[in-house]
């Protein structure tokens, strides 16, 4: 499994919280010590998200759905059970 598709699973696997951090993951990391944020820079680092503070609730759900759809397909691409 690349390494991508472990940084999207990761991320996609979080809950509403998580939406802060992907508004401003950086502050999420440095100012609130978020657990799960944390786990995540020092998981990628030195890997930095952009920020996005301007995204409504709905618009990460909507970019959330469509990265699983894309992730489901890589790994099943990655496992060699569709064709790219």
């Amino acid at each position: 499994m690349s390494v991508l598709t472990k940084i999207v699973l990761g991320l996609l696997n979080r809950k509403p919280h998580s939406y802060v951090f992907i508004r401003n993951s950086q502050t999420s990391i440095h100012n609130d010590k978020h657990p799960r944020a944390i786990e995540s820079w020092e998981t990628y680092q030195p890997l930095i998200m952009n920020d996005y503070p301007n995204l409504s609730d709905r618009a990460i759900v909507h970019y959330i759905r469509r990265c699983k759809e894309w992730a489901y397909h890589a790994i099943s691409w990655e496992l060699g059970l569709v064709d790219r």
